[in-house]
Parts: structure tokens; sequence; C-alpha cells
């Protein structure tokens, strides 16, 4: 098992988002002591993970917009409150043509000195603990019906993907051309991957127009077969 599976595996369970079920939870624990005592191939531990994914995915999305919503709220007064005179009054220059969640994309560089953006990344990390720590306690508290709710809408578009995944399996499961089957396994992988936080951003709108997708490349592939016949 490589160091990154290991580590991804552990923050998983350390960072776990609120209201995930106590079995989860067990089982994840569970499953890092026997990684620990039996290490398993790369490719069987990216399973592990999607599996365990496929759980707390929605939990995990829902959560992330209570985050985003309160470091929009809270995030500009605590960097004024925690940074020094000269990085206060750099950020508002800085205002005037940027954003404060600009900060997060790594916008606005130029507008702080070395010495300003070394303080800046240190307390921009130092909010992104206090806020999500914030937004833990407000999700079990006075967001917990918001919370549930998009919890709730998150399962449902999770069902959507399992079943556009299980369209993709059936089409290259059925598929006599090797390498179009190939590559409609491989694009599952990858949005498996994808919703598991190991790969690229998962895009929504392309998993339900994949099927869509590998339909027609499976007409063009054979309407090339004909003409060369």
């Amino acid at each position: 098992m490589s160091e990154y599976t290991s580590l991804f595996l552990e923050r998983l369970f350390f960072n776990l988002p609120p209201l995930v079920s106590a079995e989860v939870k067990v089982e994840l624990q569970n499953i890092l002591e026997e990684l620990a005592r039996e290490p398993r191939a790369i490719v069987e531990v990216e399973d592990i993970i999607i599996g365990f994914q496929k759980e707390i995915w929605p939990y995990t999305q829902a959560f992330e917009e209570v985050v985003q919503r309160y470091l929009e709220e809270m995030g500009e007064s605590l960097l004024m409150r925690k940074g020094s005179y000269e990085l206060r009054h750099a950020y508002e220059k800085y205002r005037q043509t940027g954003t404060w969640a600009g900060l997060y994309k790594g916008e606005g560089v130029h507008a702080f000195t070395v010495e300003e953006r070394t303080e800046l990344h240190e307390i921009l990390v130092d909010i992104m603990c206090d806020v999500r720590e914030f937004a833990r306690q407000a999700a079990l508290m006075n967001d917990r019906v918001n919370y549930v709710k998009r919890v709730r809408y998150y399962q449902e578009r999770y069902m959507a993907i399992e079943h556009e995944l299980g369209r993709l399996k059936q089409l290259a499961d059925s598929e006599e051309n090797i390498d179009l089957a190939r590559e409609i396994r491989q694009h599952s992988r990858d949005f498996e991957l994808s919703i598991a936080s190991l790969g690229p951003s998962f895009d929504f709108e392309a998993m339900c127009n994949a099927h869509a997708h590998f339909v027609g490349r499976k007409k063009e592939l054979s309407a090339r077969g004909m003409l060369r016949n």
C-alpha cells in the first residue's frame, strides 16, 4: 500500500463529516488496523476508499457547503482580527480589486510582500481550521435541519451516479470491441476515483452524459468498420 493511500484513509477517518453513522466509523477503523497488519496493493486500497466514499460522499458534500458559507461569512473578519497592521493594510488595498474567496485560489499574490504572504498563508490555514470546527458544531446544532436536508439531496444524487456507473458497466460488458470496452471501464474508474477524491474534480453533468457519449462512439466505430468493408 502506498504512503499516499495510507495517509488518505487516516485523514478520512479523523475528518469524517458530522452525522456519519457509528457503523461506518467502526468499519473504517477496523480496515485501518487490518491494513496496518497486512498491506494490500494500491488498487485494492483504492477500491476500499471508493466503497467508503459511497457512504460518506453525501455528508462530505453537504458539510463542505456549510464550511464555505461560514468561511464567506466569518473569514474576512477573522483575517482582520488575526493579521498584523501591515497585512491588514495590504489586504484592504487588495480588496479594491480582489475578493476574499480569491485568496484561497492564490489570487492577488503580488499585492503582498514576501513577509506578508508568509503571514497570510499561515493565517488562512488557521482560519480554515477555525471555520471548519465552527461549521462542524453548527451542522450538529443550529444548522442541523438544513445540513440533513442537503445530505439527503446528495444521497439522491449519488443514487443517480450509481445508476449511470451501472449503465456504463453493462455497456462495457456487452462491448465486443476490446479497446472501446477498456475505454469505458477506465472512464468509469476515473469517475469513481474522482468521487473518492483520488482523482480530478467530479463533473456530474459529464457523468450523466457518459453513456450517450459511448453509445455514439460505438455507432461511430461500427460505421467506420462498415466503410472499411
